[in-house]
């Protein structure tokens, strides 16, 4: 009741906006034609998809129509609607934006009643509105397809935006600085627009077809990053299983990386890396502690001592003291109930390696090193349990800490201490993300597989939808394995 009650209150003000503004001239829209239209739940046969949006733009619009300039005559709206039709380009879908309704309108050559001009004026408003919220935001929005996304927060103030770029005449420019600030994603648009000519060419290729939509999944990831980027940036990709560094736009590092297998997937989201953590102990998290762990201490009373672990009475963050192995009833405790927290200590068998780099986020996913080097030698290297293991984690820590004394040891010097953290000066912002497709440094795509099979039900939520913003859509995949290491981040 609270939305319905908000729309009818954004409708009223609209109505009452555009009633102190109405030209009643004899080229001016009539008051009750406005009125009659603005509280139609369908306009020239379409619903609007941000009705809210709509109502604040005409309360920053300095006449009645917004659009008049362009109505008056088929020409003028022609680039309008050029302009809708390339958001192919984009990966997107002009039929989202009214494009068959206008198009059907603007054979009419600027012979539009004062009801069809209301309506004309109403469909190209709510378009562009749409149109800038998935160019900003992605068509998706912040609600991604599954638990373990997470999108950055690209919200602005769009009616402004869109008023000031058609009262300046500057909208087609105003819409290209939408995009986002990343090097593939003018990349990626170059090779949708290759495919869509060829897709001219042969219309009935499935092929082709089956490219452009996984092609337009990838450009629609790249809009869920932040928009601020800070000039020292990271990306992972995880179909890829490679890291990137970047200085601006220009790669000054990557390495390889082992990623989450399909029953332990490494979530999608941004952060930032705070510190880096050298000889560190792994705390091992719960789940692998009372299913993994506990049942081989129970089969082997020296696995804890074989392994260099040590017990802990729980996971209190003060909670630094080891306690007595014969202090725990082993045989009659049960996964479920278990207490404690089992640490391993630092050393050869230590999982993370010499160095951990901390980012701190809701999964608890970090990047690290690995004693286990001979699984970078595989093409497909998905078999953590969703933290990220690096390659050549030494050269990622010198670049971070370069600006650091400590840049002056080796991580491996005995004047280290177990366990010792490093807080970055500045924290390095982190995107680990999923590309399939990846233009690579001589221009030539890279199409990789698609690990968790997600491409199709991203393709599927970019398709032409009846709905105003963003749902929650799930992704059923099946579970696939790649391999699991037991007790290993």
């Amino acid at each position: 009741m609270l939305r319905v009650w908000l729309l009818l209150f954004s409708m009223s003000t609209f109505t009452s906006a555009l009633q102190a503004q109405v030209n009643l001239s004899t080229n001016a829209t009539s008051l009750p034609s406005l009125k009659e239209s603005i509280l139609l739940p369908v306009i020239a046969g379409e619903s609007l998809h941000a009705p809210e949006l709509v109502a604040s733009l005409y309360t920053h619009s300095d006449t009645t129509l917004v659009w008049q300039r362009f109505t008056s005559t088929a020409d003028q709206l022609d680039p309008l609607i050029t302009l809708l039709q390339d958001t192919r380009k984009e990966g997107l879908c002009p039929e989202d934006y009214h494009l068959d309704a206008l198009q059907k309108m603007s054979v009419q050559n600027g012979s539009y009643s004062n009801q069809q001009l209301v309506q004309l004026d109403l469909l190209l408003s709510d378009a562009f509105l749409l149109l800038i919220s998935h160019l900003r935001n992605g068509k998706l929005g912040r609600i991604c397809l599954d638990n373990d996304w997470q999108c950055a927060n690209n919200q602005m103030n769009i009616p402004p935006f869109l008023a000031l770029s058609i009262q300046e005449g500057l909208l087609a420019e105003n819409l290209q600085t939408l995009a986002p600030p990343y090097q593939q994603y003018p990349l990626l648009k170059r090779e949708m627009a290759k495919y869509l000519n060829l897709l001219q060419q042969f219309p009935d290729s499935l092929g082709i077809t089956d490219t452009i939509g996984t092609i337009a999944a990838n450009m629609e990831r790249w809009r869920w990053l932040p928009r601020k980027k800070d000039s020292l940036h990271i990306l992972v990709n995880i179909p890829a299983f490679e890291l990137f560094v970047y200085q601006g736009d220009t790669q000054i590092l990557s390495m390889k990386v082992i990623v989450g297998s399909l029953h332990h997937p490494t979530p999608i989201f941004n952060c930032e890396i705070s510190s880096v953590v050298l000889h560190p102990n792994w705390n091992v998290p719960p789940s692998i502690a009372r299913w993994e762990v506990l049942s081989e201490v129970k089969q082997n009373r020296r696995y804890l001592e074989d392994n260099h672990m040590v017990v802990r009475q729980s996971w209190g963050p003060t909670d630094t003291a080891n306690i007595s192995l014969d202090s725990v009833y082993w045989d009659s405790i049960q996964p479920s109930d278990f207490p404690h927290r089992f640490v391993q200590l630092p050393g050869p068998l230590n999982p993370l390696g010499n160095i951990k780099f901390m980012l701190p986020n809701q999964f608890n996913v970090y990047l690290h090193d690995t004693p286990v080097r001979q699984s970078f030698q595989k093409e497909v290297r998905a078999y953590s349990h969703g933290c990220i293991r690096l390659e050549n984690p030494l050269e990622l820590g010198y670049l971070l800490l370069q600006n650091d004394s400590i840049l002056q040891l080796t991580v491996t010097d005995s004047l280290f201490g177990s366990n010792e953290e490093h807080t970055l000066d500045k924290p390095v912002p982190i995107s680990i993300n999923y590309w399939t497709v990846w233009i690579d440094s001589t221009g030539a795509p890279q199409f990789y597989e698609d690990i968790y099979q997600r491409d199709d039900a991203l393709i599927q939520q970019l398709r032409p939808q009846k709905r105003t913003f963003p749902m929650r859509g799930k992704t059923n995949s099946s579970k696939r394995t790649y391999g699991n290491e037991p007790i290993k981040p």
